[in-house]
């Protein structure tokens, strides 16, 4: 973990440096809803001493942070560093199949998943005011861990991100900005999901 954060601070301090004026820091909350197969409902039945349960585990995403920082490289071009931290649950339930009476065993478990960000994002439209209509491709290092009741391994792998975003309603040095995004594994993983962000930036 160390090394990421050298890491991080480093590509901060090179994509910045002659431009300390333009950089801005973005705070951002989001909401994620998963797409892929490790979100389907998963239903097994079980066969003990004659008798037939039902466990049924189902996967949902949640609200996530992100903290980020835009250095501005090139004409419309930026870099954005960054990190963020996503929370999801699984609602469990364990019952007989055969028995309506027999409450059923119900419990919440969370799982989360933090990663290291590196974005570009290109300015498509500048508006009046200076509204901002922009896309973003984000390369993404993640960790995913989960309660021991999940039975699931931390996992670390790279992912994709593709976004359209806009900055607008900016008052001296605050901004708001929205995004809307789609995020791949590249690797070992089935986690796949939409997302949509709002948040603030501080320009310097």
């Amino acid at each position: 973990m160390k090394k990421w954060c050298w890491l991080f601070c480093a590509v901060v301090l090179l994509t910045s440096g002659g431009m300390a004026a333009d950089f801005s820091l973005n705070l951002h909350v989001d909401y994620n809803h998963g797409v892929s197969d490790y979100f389907d409902q998963s239903v097994i039945f079980l066969t003990t001493e004659g008798k037939t349960f039902i466990e049924t585990r189902d996967n949902r995403m949640g609200f996530g942070f992100a903290l980020s920082v835009t250095v501005p490289v090139w004409k419309r071009f930026s870099l954005q560093p960054g990190i963020a931290y996503k929370y999801g649950h699984q609602n469990y339930e364990y019952r007989q199949a055969d028995n309506d009476e027999a409450e059923p065993e119900k419990a919440t478990h969370f799982f989360d998943l933090f990663a290291w960000n590196f974005s570009l994002v290109y300015d498509i439209l500048r508006f009046r005011g200076d509204w901002n209509l922009n896309a973003l491709l984000a390369l993404g290092y993640n960790r995913f861990s989960a309660d021991q009741e999940m039975r699931e391994d931390e996992r670390k792998y790279w992912s994709l991100r593709a976004g359209l975003g806009a900055t607008f309603v900016q008052i001296e040095h605050f901004g708001f900005q929205m995004l809307c995004f789609y995020e791949f594994p590249l690797s070992d993983s089935d986690l796949t999901f939409l997302g949509i962000s709002a948040g603030i930036m501080v320009r310097f």
